[in-house]
């Protein structure tokens, strides 16, 4: 016979006793979360990264070198494409004008001796930088680091340097206006040296003794030669 303990209590809830009742599959739920993540395919990026590392330790070392090497080239060229190009190299000419401050406007000095323009050699910088080619002053300021101290012409500066531009030459005795006995050659390049000087700088005055001169453009060198000896026979101080 049956006791009262053993049989389910009348009074218990329908819903417990459809709870007790109800089957339990957690194996299957677990086992199946389980066949889900080992599946082929489904590895991690750490899974990823440790079949490259053993990969990469069971590589030949020239290969893993190799591989090392096109991967940082990769980085160079990709990091090149992406960076912003760098600007556009000043020049130096610009960077020498930012340097220097501005020329003053040029002051007409008139008619002045040879010893008046050594005062205009740059060595003053209230003044401005004179310079003479065949008798002609020039005020060359927008040049000064050319004309000025230490610049490469500084010698030619506060005077008359028509022999030395058309003999292009540094020599003290040649730093004169006197262009007496000059070659063909020699006067076609001071003409030049002229052009250059009307063309970019302004005329401030003359040197006293030395007046204008009219010449016309040198063609031939019959011309030349002609004016040459124009020169000598009578003595004067530029053609």
């Amino acid at each position: 016979a049956l006791s009262a303990a053993t049989l389910p209590s009348a009074a218990a809830p329908v819903s417990r006793r459809r709870a007790t009742a109800s089957p339990r599959l957690p194996d299957k739920r677990v086992s199946g979360a389980v066949r889900c993540r080992a599946a082929p395919g489904g590895l991690g990026i750490s899974g990823k990264v440790a079949e490259l590392w053993q990969a990469a330790r069971s590589a030949p070392p020239g290969t893993v070198l190799a591989a090392v090497a096109a991967a940082a080239a990769v980085y160079k060229v990709a990091s090149g494409l992406l960076a912003p190009p760098p600007p556009p190299p000043r020049r130096w000419q610009e960077v020498a004008d930012e340097a220097l401050p501005p020329a003053p406007e040029p002051v007409q000095v008139g008619e002045i001796t040879a010893d008046e323009l050594r005062q205009y050699d740059g060595s003053d910088p209230e003044k401005p930088l004179l310079m003479a080619i065949k008798g002609q002053i020039y005020d060359v300021s927008l040049c000064r680091m050319f004309y000025g101290p230490g610049g490469p012409y500084a010698l030619f500066a506060g005077k008359d340097a028509s022999r030395a531009l058309a003999k292009m030459s540094f020599e003290p005795q040649d730093l004169t206006g006197d262009v007496s006995g000059l070659g063909p050659f020699e006067l076609s390049a001071l003409q030049d040296w002229e052009y250059k000087f009307t063309s970019k700088y302004v005329k401030v005055g003359t040197v006293k003794g030395t007046g204008p001169i009219e010449q016309g453009n040198v063609s031939t060198t019959s011309e030349i030669q002609e004016e040459a000896a124009a020169v000598k026979l009578n003595g004067e101080k530029a053609p």
